[in-house]
């Protein structure tokens, strides 16, 4: 192919990779967007999950408060008015019975002591005979005392009594020392969350002020150890500055990398929620896929359209070079002869293409041509009649 021509086809590749490279980066960013979109809408979704999972722990913690408090303003007024034993039992038992009957004497036990903590209180016939046991020493009691009149909830700690682990919540009446506890064991929390629904590949943990696992769900086999273990890894690489916050891309013992959202309840406790990023990113899958598809199609159509470029020219150069041949072998016959004429036969006339005259008439009536060719006596006798009879146009 001549220089231009080459330039030409040159430039032709060159807005064409433009286009192609332009729709490749269109791609790419609507996949960033896209992915980006999902990453905050999904760390959105993440907050407001995990705050409306603790919000069944904090109605709970709320409820046993105000019935602790119900229970220890009774207690302190009847004191002071120093009805019996029998009669305070009376009086109180049907607030403790409620409670028990709301979560289950099996999940929650309410106890304590009166008359300068000495009489035992408790619906629970097991509680009742630990009038020899000494509260003054256990963590709850003394959270209590330090708490000036407030409700301190204790750490779990292991029941010597039970041996289950509990979460206590305790009130004291400071002037006698006199005293309501409730114990929250693990089928407390569980009761309440039979119909917790998580996504697909997410846990959700709920830890005391201390970190220690109150309760979890996930959709990991592990065991209660090892979640404590990943729980303790998230703590430790959290900023606690707001009551919710996210940790992005966290790759605990288990090397699954997680998104970990944090709401931190007024009472000291925090719920977790994980969710792994494979699952975050799951959305954008299929517009990958798509645009990786869209992007190799696009580049096949580059390919094929460089191709047949190419393919185009070279048979235009191919076909110029043969028409240059044609013309040249054209001229070279016109020249071999005295004079060409081009027949019009639908509408005949005759136009005379070589030599081209100037000021001379190049189209007449076909007829008049022929008798003026005739009248010239150039065509030999015996082949007149042959050759009229091969020019007429009249059959």
């Amino acid at each position: 192919m001549k220089k231009n021509k080459k330039i030409l086809l040159l430039k032709k590749m060159r807005n064409n990779i433009i286009v192609l490279s332009a729709f490749i980066l269109i791609v790419m960013l609507c996949t960033s967007i896209l992915r980006n979109t999902l990453w905050d809408n999904t760390n959105q979704m993440g907050l407001t999950l995990v705050e409306n999972y603790t919000s069944s722990e904090e109605s709970n913690v709320r409820t046993c408060d105000a019935v602790l408090r119900i229970c220890i303003n009774y207690l302190e007024e009847r004191e002071k008015e120093g009805i019996s034993i029998e009669e305070l039992r009376k009086g109180l038992y049907p607030f403790i019975r409620g409670l028990t009957d709301l979560y289950g004497s099996e999940n929650i036990r309410v106890y304590g002591k009166t008359f300068n903590a000495t009489e035992v209180l408790s619906n629970d016939p097991e509680a009742e005979i630990m009038n020899d046991y000494d509260f003054a020493d256990t963590i709850y009691y003394q959270g209590a005392l330090a708490a000036g009149g407030e409700t301190y909830i204790s750490p779990v700690y292991m029941d010597t009594t039970t041996g289950v682990p509990v979460v206590t919540m305790c009130r004291v009446v400071p002037e006698t020392g006199s005293f309501l506890a409730i114990d929250i064991k693990p089928g407390c929390f569980e009761l309440y969350n039979e119909d917790l629904e998580l996504p697909r590949d997410a846990s959700y943990y709920l830890v005391d002020s201390e970190g220690t696992l109150l309760y979890y769900k996930s959709c990991w086999n592990y065991g209660h150890d090892e979640f404590q273990v990943l729980v303790d890894n998230y703590i430790e690489d959290a900023e606690c500055n707001n009551k919710n916050h996210v940790l992005e891309n966290i790759a605990p013992v288990d090397n699954i990398v997680r998104n970990v959202y944090f709401h931190h309840m007024d009472n000291g406790w925090t719920g977790i929620l994980t969710i792994s990023k494979d699952e975050i990113l799951s959305g954008t899958d299929t517009f990958q896929t798509i645009s990786i598809v869209l992007v190799l199609l696009g580049i096949a159509v580059f390919v094929f359209q460089a191709f047949r470029e190419y393919g185009n020219a070279k048979n235009n150069q191919a076909l110029m070079e043969q028409t240059q041949i044609y013309r040249n072998a054209m001229d070279s016959t016109a020249r071999a002869y005295k004079t060409i004429f081009y027949v019009h036969v639908q509408d005949k006339t005759v136009e005379m293409v070589y030599p081209r005259g100037e000021g001379k008439v190049m189209c007449r009536p076909y007829r008049e041509a022929m008798n003026d060719f005739f009248g010239r006596g150039t065509v030999e006798p015996e082949y007149f009649d042959q050759l009229k009879e091969l020019l007429d146009l009249s059959r």
